[in-house]
């Protein structure tokens, strides 16, 4: 056992191996009693991680889960907030990774939220996307209409349920673990009886399918007027079969009782569900769809049957190919249940749909999304209903558009159900690829609606949301969102500067040596700051940046949004130590972004000269003057100090930085070889050499020759 320190100096300490980025290390270990060699290798990592990919997804009444992806293994750390002061402090998850994502709960439905993501790679080079200081935003979604609930946190065909209600266009929240576990009922403000509808997933393979606590929840949602759809491939035998390992008698009674059904049958195998006539769900499918069992054993489900309730008007909903026999059923209650002061559907018959199969199953394969499963879980949900939601299509912009005049027609399209008419309209925009939104109005007409953009930033992900409002009792909602980013570009609407991709700044080597080349490499992009083409860069070196527009040229393509940034060091002119690069970008509508900063070690020898101490700080006359080559400039300070020493043209645009960076007490000495900060030649003519330092700036004037 042993280890050996590793150093970025050059040379390292007594001890210690002094090493760069990118370095090769390799270990042997030779056991002379065997006669083996064993050999490890690995490669020195000092660079940052990079962050790409940020997003902010809701999770409905959960939280936002905030994500992010790293090109080495980092931690992953959000700061946040409700104001740009980050107020909330910062929450931390999971181990070193590649994906990042760290929940935020605990939030106010319908606030925008401020954030910062932070990863730390596991040798320490930190990066954090703040987006040049402006922050990232989310807003935090209100409760959903639906409620998807699952009896297993980890049940395997969850994207198959998401997948259809997305498409669809439901607006709903799941719930499992612990949260479906606990399964509350609550009242009209939160838990199941503030659902539009709850669809119920029991666990595969789960007995008994419901808890005796989500017994309890189901009868009490059901007796409030509640709207319920249940689906499981086991849930009358694992309740009702004495050979199941759930049975009791009570939970036997209680399927006849709540449920209101008759278990029969546990089939060995059906693989075909088929619809009944005339029914308002099934009635399409009388023959198929086909079914995909569930498990290597193929579980299929369960036969029951209905029976005679005043209580309930029932009826079968589908029915598969083994006897065949019914294996869904639905019923309405015969008189009112609850309150509508206490639940969403209180003062209203209760509805249940209980498929004694898996509805995930329905056309196979499960895991393959299906326009009939789609078409079969609207239907469902439209009957719990009892009606249609609202239907919002948006037309214009939708995905694409480029939008460059200040007034924009919004289009959609809206149904309501017959007999009822639209109580509100709302339209909201987001900037930022749907993360977060900001409310156009809440009173609007019907379409189009003319929206002013004056005052909004121009944006490459622009999103719109039209949310409908019928006037029936209860009320019920239906909403679009655009299927597509599009470009909000007008003229003079771009005040962002272009970001620094956070960790995307790179020297090579690192440590820079003095003396040896080297090069600079960074990426710049616009993409959330307006999403214009970048169209310039620069960096620049000391324990601030430089004045926008005054550092030393980067080159790129300058072709997109994003790029690669890149140029070459001159680290002659680098004063040894731990130096700050500073990188910003500009983009084509003139805005120069914040400038990021980059720490890098500098080993070698200082190539400028050092004297005794000067009683005042000071700039003496470049010589040779006038020169047509090389010219030495010598300068000091009386104190510690931060200095530029940089060359101007006779109009005042700064062609190259010569030096700069804190500076000792002491006389210097450095050499400028009369080229540009581009590595041409200067033009004949008249410059100036500027000395800024903290407590003086001085000047002095160099004739460039042929």
């Amino acid at each position: 056992n042993g280890s050996i320190a590793l150093s970025n100096l050059l040379p390292a300490a007594d001890g210690n191996l002094s090493v760069s980025n990118g370095d090769r290390i390799t270990a042997s270990y030779v056991d002379a009693t065997y006669s083996a060699t064993l050999t490890t290798q690995a490669t020195v990592s000092i660079d940052p991680p990079i962050i790409t990919n940020v997003r902010a997804t809701s999770q409905g009444v959960t939280g936002t889960l905030v994500s992010w992806t790293t090109d080495r293994s980092a931690n992953s750390r959000v700061y946040w907030g409700a104001t740009p002061a980050l107020e909330l402090g910062s929450v931390s998850a999971g181990d070193f990774a590649f994906a990042h994502g760290v929940l935020l709960t605990g939030l106010a439905p319908g606030q925008t939220y401020f954030y910062d993501v932070e990863s730390v790679g596991l040798t320490g080079g930190s990066a954090r996307d703040d987006l040049g200081g402006a922050h990232r935003l989310f807003t935090a979604k209100g409760q959903g209409d639906i409620l998807l609930l699952l009896g297993a946190a980890d049940f395997p065909r969850a994207s198959t349920w998401t997948a259809a209600l997305n498409a669809l266009g439901y607006d709903y929240d799941v719930w499992s673990g612990a949260t479906a576990d606990a399964a509350s009922v609550g009242d009209l403000a939160a838990g199941l009886r503030s659902y539009k509808a709850v669809l119920w997933q029991v666990g595969n393979n789960t007995y008994p399918g419901f808890s005796d606590s989500q017994r309890a929840s189901i009868d009490s949602l059901l007796a409030g007027g509640g709207r319920l759809m249940v689906t499981g491939h086991d849930i009358g035998w694992g309740l009702v079969d004495p050979t199941s390992p759930g049975y009791t008698a009570e939970r036997a009674a209680w399927v006849q009782s709540s449920l209101r059904v008759r278990y029969k049958l546990d089939p060995t195998l059906f693989d075909r569900t088929d619809g009944f006539a005339g029914d308002p769900v099934s009635g399409t499918y009388t023959t198929g769809p086909s079914y995909e069992a569930w498990g290597a054993n193929g579980q299929s489900g369960d036969e029951i049957g209905t029976f005679f309730d005043p209580a309930v008007n029932s009826a079968g909903l589908w029915k598969d190919n083994y006897t065949p026999d019914t294996c869904a059923i639905r019923w309405e209650a015969v008189a009112p249940g609850g309150s509508a002061a206490s639940a969403f559907w209180g003062g209203q018959p209760s509805r249940l749909l209980a498929y004694f199969f898996e509805f995930t199953g329905m056309v196979s394969p499960a895991a393959t999304p299906s326009a009939t499963r789609n078409d079969i879980l609207d239907r469902s949900i439209q009957w719990l209903l009892g009606r249609n939601r609202p239907a919002v299509t948006i037309t214009s912009p939708n995905g694409g558009e480029v939008l460059t005049t200040t007034t924009v027609d919004l289009t959609w399209s809206e149904t309501v159900s017959p007999g009822l008419g639209v109580g509100a309209r709302t339209i909201e925009y987001s900037l930022d690829g749907g993360d977060s939104w900001i409310t156009l109005t809440t009173n609007a007409g019907g379409s189009p609606y003319a929206w002013n953009t004056a005052g909004v930033p121009n944006s490459a992900d622009l999103r719109i949301r039209v949310r409908v409002v019928d006037d029936g009792t209860p009320a019920l909602s239906g909403a679009d969102v655009s299927d597509a980013g599009c470009r909000l570009q007008r003229a003079g609407a771009d005040t962002q500067g272009p970001v620094i991709v956070p960790g995307s700044i790179r020297s090579t080597p690192n440590p820079l040596v003095i003396a040896s080349p080297a090069t600079l490499s960074a990426r710049g992009t616009d993409v959330r700051t307006g999403g214009a083409n970048i169209a310039a860069a620069e960096y620049s070196i000391g324990v601030s940046p430089a004045v926008a527009g005054s550092g030393t040229a980067m080159t790129s393509t300058f072709d997109s949004a994003t790029v690669n940034l890149g140029a070459a060091l001159n680290t002659s002119l680098i004063a040894s130590g731990d130096r700050t690069i500073w990188v910003r970008a500009q983009d084509a509508s003139g805005n120069w972004g914040a400038a990021s900063a980059f720490a890098v070690r500098v080993n070698g020898t200082d190539l400028v000269s050092v004297d005794e101490t000067p009683k005042v700080t000071f700039l003496a006359p470049a010589a040779p003057n006038p020169s047509a080559g090389a010219l030495r400039l010598r300068f000091g300070f009386a104190r510690p100090s931060v200095a530029d020493l940089a060359i101007f043209d006779a109009a005042g645009r700064r062609v190259r930085t010569v030096a700069s960076g804190p500076y000792g007490p002491g006389r210097y000495s450095i050499s400028w070889d009369g080229r540009d900060a581009s590595g041409g030649p200067a033009a004949p003519g008249l410059y100036f050499v500027r000395l800024r330092a903290d407590d003086a700036t001085l000047e002095r004037r160099i004739v460039r020759l042929n």
